[in-house]
């Protein structure tokens, strides 16, 4: 009975997980207006799914030491922020923001704290592709994709908001993540069929993430794919890559229609640059110096915004400029440390480098060119999940009666 039991709240588990990452990626395959008519409602029943399955795990096992921590965790990091940005006056800019976000990433803490493991399974990777695949199978049917070359996306319901908008940051990291668990799949197979598959999926989808527009997503995507490749198989990366390019090289007689591509305008236009970023970012830094407080203790959620006089919108766009802003450096130091630990005791305990960290990898990316504390949600669930997966490992190993009051279990 008990086998069968813990059995079946893994198997409650995985649907919970399979649902978080639907719920907070869902939005990214938006481009048409209809396109929304399969998102919100596949948004509303992975919302509905999730907290059931979290819901169900948690009536029917104990819950674990990991998941008291991580919530904890958060909830004191979230306190503090707030604490702070009542103190400085910025709270009512992000009021409206806080709630929803930190229920969705507190979710997610109590999920990804009572996983065991390698976390992203093989099984989690091969639905992810599955999910993606279909994901664009919808977008070609409802004319999102328009394979007409130059190949483009149709962004009808981006043009409504973005005045005009020919490039989408949803689309190309949806399509990052494709290309990345692609990846994934390709360095665990062991057959050739399902290697040839795989191979197909990476360069399809670090395709569609490049035609997506968004230079960081895409560029980021594509580096992380070549890098890693590179360093798995050396020799064979090489002899492959300089085939290609030869074959390239003899194959097309003219490159003009390389123009076209809206990723190539973005990246070599005359005005390219971080755009708006380089000047967010340089005014950050510049608070932290008419501001040292900030840099000492922190100043709250939102302060870059108030000190400014911005909308909610118009933050760093730098988690780690965010963080120093936000909570001072002293503490973002110190939860840089934590999280680096749990980092190296995850590789060391599940002796598994790729998915998760892969992911992990390509999140903090784009969260140096685009995060933001509040937004990122994959992002900082992933940072509390490795610092309490460090500060557990230091309890546990010096065993604490706190430990045994709380009356929940190892994970």
């Amino acid at each position: 009975m008990k086998m069968k039991k813990s059995y079946f709240i893994k198997k409650i588990e995985v649907v919970a997980l399979l649902s978080y990452l639907v719920l907070i990626t869902i939005g990214y395959f938006t481009t048409t207006n209809q396109s929304r008519i399969f998102v919100e409602p596949l948004r509303t029943i992975a919302a509905i799914v999730f907290v059931l399955a979290v819901g169900l795990s948690l009536g029917l096992k104990r819950v674990c030491f990991q998941q008291l921590l991580g919530v904890v965790l958060f909830v004191l990091i979230w306190l503090w922020g707030v604490v702070l940005s009542l103190a400085s006056g910025s709270f009512y800019i992000i009021s409206s923001e806080l709630v929803v976000n930190a229920l969705i990433m507190v979710s997610g803490v109590l999920l990804i704290c009572s996983l065991k493991g390698e976390i992203l399974t093989p099984h989690v990777v091969k639905f992810l592709v599955a999910y993606i695949f279909v994901g664009l199978l919808i977008t070609v049917l409802i004319g999102g994709l328009d394979l007409n070359f130059p190949p483009h996306f149709d962004l009808e319901y981006t043009k409504e908001s973005r005045d005009q908008a020919a490039y989408s940051q949803g689309v190309s990291r949806i399509f990052g993540f494709g290309a990345i668990a692609s990846l994934v799949l390709l360095f665990s197979a062991s057959q050739t069929t399902p290697k040839i598959v795989s191979s197909v999926f990476v360069l399809v989808f670090s395709a569609l993430s490049l035609i997506g527009g968004a230079r960081g997503e895409s560029v980021f995507a594509v580096v992380l794919v070549l890098g890693y490749i590179w360093l798995k198989k050396p020799k064979q990366f090489l002899i492959f890559s300089l085939t290609c390019v030869g074959v390239m090289y003899l194959a097309v007689d003219d490159w003009s229609w390389i123009e076209d591509l809206i990723i190539f305008q973005r990246i070599f236009s005359e005005n390219a640059g971080l755009g708006l970023r380089d000047e967010l970012l340089g005014q950050a830094l510049n608070l932290l110096s008419n501001e040292p407080v900030c840099l000492i203790s922190g100043c709250g959620f939102g302060y870059f915004q108030f000190y400014y006089r911005y909308e909610v919108g118009m933050y760093p766009h730098n988690l780690f400029v965010e963080c120093l802003i936000t909570f001072g450096l002293p503490a973002t130091l110190l939860l840089l440390s934590v999280v680096i630990g749990g980092i190296a005791l995850f590789i060391r305990r599940t002796m598994h480098f790729e998915a998760l960290m892969l992911f992990f990898a390509y999140l903090l990316l784009l969260g140096m060119k685009s995060g933001s504390i509040i937004g990122e949600w994959l992002t900082i669930t992933l940072v509390v999940y490795f610092a309490s997966l460090k500060i557990e490992n230091l309890v546990v190993r010096r065993p604490h009666r706190a430990v045994q009051q709380s009356g929940a279990t190892v994970c």
